[in-house]
């Protein structure tokens, strides 16, 4: 009896470190970059060091630091450079630095050993003052079944919060498209959902037996498509949050069928 439960805990453990390699986000970056289809839509993205701050802060101003692995927005913070000091910013943290060696000194103490990327900050855009990304949620039944999009949905953040991942609401995308300055056009929808395709073809060469994926999704003031990040074991329930339940049951379809 013992022998049967340890064997069924290793087989639990290895079905849950199926993506393992894939959560790393510079391993996703690197992977859905190889594709000359979505270069222009990855933001620039390093391994964090003192170096590539410095370097990344004059070059776009505004960067966000992000665990290899986190989920959640935990552990994220954004630095930036607004007059002539540098601002640490994440959900409980407001520090100033005069320089920058200081404000690296500040973030590898936050860091607490883990290892980070630096990734350029995306400007979003806003409704009513609130930042917004947007879930896509990608599928297929098998490995010889076409990728299919499912679902999407928008998640509108706190005010002056750095991110999106703990929503202040939940909408349609677009409902929020047509309450931001952008157009809500057919075509803007076409072509969220084409990257997103075309980004979960990318990984599938890599992570062959990936069956669902979250993209994130940013949209820049100006409307540009930007991908945030993947994710493997994306939550469903905020689309049973949404009034029409159609994503909502077509995703669970896609989750439940055995073949």
């Amino acid at each position: 009896m013992k022998k049967r439960r340890y064997a069924t805990k290793r087989k639990n453990r290895r079905k849950r470190d199926v993506h393992a390699k894939y959560r790393n986000k510079l391993v996703q970056y690197r992977i859905l970059r190889k594709n000359g289809k979505l270069k222009s839509a990855m933001p620039y993205t390093r391994k964090y060091n003192k170096r590539r701050l410095s370097k990344g802060i004059k070059k776009h101003r505004s960067l966000m630091l992000k665990p290899y692995y986190g989920r959640l927005g935990r552990g994220i913070l954004r630095v930036s450079k607004t007059n002539g000091r540098y601002v640490v910013k994440s959900e409980h943290v407001y520090k100033r630095f005069r320089k920058i060696k200081n404000a690296h000194r500040f973030v590898k103490r936050r860091m607490k050993g883990k290892k980070y990327i630096l990734q350029k900050d995306i400007r979003l855009a806003k409704v009513n003052g609130r930042k917004f990304d947007i879930r896509v949620m990608v599928q297929r039944y098998n490995r010889r079944s076409p990728w299919v999009v499912t679902g999407m949905f928008t998640r509108i953040g706190y005010k002056n919060e750095v991110i999106t991942n703990l929503a202040w609401k939940v909408s349609s995308l677009k409902s929020t498209l047509r309450r931001s300055r952008l157009n809500a056009s057919k075509k803007k929808m076409n072509q969220i959902k084409k990257t997103c395709i075309v980004g979960a073809k990318q990984i599938a060469k890599h992570h062959k037996n990936c069956k669902i994926i979250g993209f994130d999704i940013g949209l820049n003031e100006q409307g540009k498509v930007w991908i945030i990040e993947p994710n493997f074991t994306p939550g469903v329930y905020p689309f049973r949050m949404l009034k029409r339940k159609n994503m909502y049951r077509k995703i669970m379809r896609y989750k439940n069928r055995r073949r």
